[in-house]
């Protein structure tokens, strides 16, 4: 047993109102084979990627959520696309866990070059305040800091299975990445029982070349995985509705086609649909018949249509037309059909449909 109690839960993480999970079944299996790994003392990293709206911050936090009921400490840190704190994600980890446990407990886990830690958090001194804060940015800092860092989450999971969540990491900053490379490196050298969830976004314009690179490098190495979220399935969209919707099997079955193609299978915009759907005078209820067909003409909720319009106005207007033409044919249209209804060659065509899929728009 630890002689001190963990931080609790961050509340982020929490939310009030969760709607229902459901399918990622091989990923759930992959992150539980990855939790086995570091419960016998292993590191594992796990990069969770895909398009804005694709349940990776949700995928991180069932994770994070089960392993917390099993003892381990659950730190959050998120990136912003503003410039902020240098180190913004390591150093809201080390906030929660400084913060959240009683003062002092830590003091043993605090290696002998904590006062680098301060750079990062006054926090440090509730645990060790006969520290002396280290010297101003001058001089080549980075190394012990980054050794102070690893060290500090190496001897917690000594005591406890440690989970890092870092957030939006395709907005962080080389530094940042250069601090995670670290941390991924130095605790795969040793016992470490740490777990570190990454969730970052694959389209243009979010998808980072600076963090690409930065996980190919860290591919190579033993534990580190790689989630990218598909879309969910028609049957995976059936089992929201009945657990969302509390749709009959076979009704939420009806409908889980028409979802599918009208969303793409994206967890954001079916549950943004369902909602409106929901809430509308068209829906009468499951007691009542349920969702009558004529309801999947409906337009698109606002929030739904925000999206997909800030999405667009990354294309250039010629981009744009090829784009929502491609959507007026639907799924499996035929390129040559394209070409022939935005009556313009086919390499103006094709450049187009390569943009489109960048953003997120168009299936490759």
């Amino acid at each position: 047993m630890a002689a001190w109690d963990a931080p609790p839960y961050p509340i982020r993480a929490a939310g009030a109102t969760i709607p229902a999970f459901v399918g990622r079944a091989a990923e759930t299996s992959a992150a539980e084979d990855a939790w086995a790994s570091v419960r016998a003392g292993g590191r594992q990293v796990i990069f969770i990627g895909g398009e804005p709206g694709a349940g990776k911050s949700r995928l991180a936090a069932e994770i994070a959520s089960a392993v917390y009921g099993q003892g381990a400490v659950v730190l959050l840190g998120t990136c912003s696309p503003e410039p902020g704190v240098p180190y913004q994600p390591f150093a809201e980890c080390l906030e929660q866990l400084l913060g959240g446990t009683r003062s002092g407990a830590l003091a043993g886990c605090l290696p002998d070059s904590a006062a680098e830690l301060l750079r990062l958090t006054p926090l440090v001194w509730r645990h060790r305040p006969e520290l002396v804060a280290p010297a101003g940015d001058g001089g080549d800092y980075r190394r012990e800091l980054f050794d102070a860092i690893a060290a500090l989450l190496l001897a917690v999971g000594e005591e406890r299975p440690v989970v890092c969540v870092l957030e939006d990491l395709h907005w962080a900053g080389q530094p940042t990445l250069q601090l995670l490379d670290h941390v991924a490196q130095r605790s795969a050298r040793t016992a470490s029982r740490l777990l570190v969830l990454c969730t970052h976004r694959t389209t243009a314009p979010d998808r980072s070349d600076d963090l690409t690179f930065a996980i190919a490098d860290l591919y190579r190495l033993d534990g580190v995985r790689r989630l990218d979220l598909a879309g969910l399935s028609v049957e995976e969209v059936a089992q929201y509705l009945v657990a969302e919707g509390r749709l009959s099997a076979r009704r939420a079955r009806e409908y889980a086609t028409v979802l599918r193609d009208q969303t793409g299978g994206n967890p954001f915009f079916l549950r943004e649909l369902w909602r409106d759907l929901a809430g509308s005078d068209v829906f009468t209820g499951a007691g009542a018949g349920g969702l009558p067909t004529r309801a999947f003409g409906a337009r698109a909720p606002v929030s739904v249509r925000d999206t997909l319009q800030r999405r667009l106005s990354r294309l250039v207007p010629g981009e744009r037309a090829v784009t929502e033409t491609a959507a007026v044919l639907g799924e499996g249209g035929e390129v040559l059909v394209l070409i022939r209804a935005c009556a313009t060659d086919p390499a103006t065509v094709l450049a187009a449909l390569d943009a489109a899929v960048r953003f997120g728009l168009l299936d490759g």
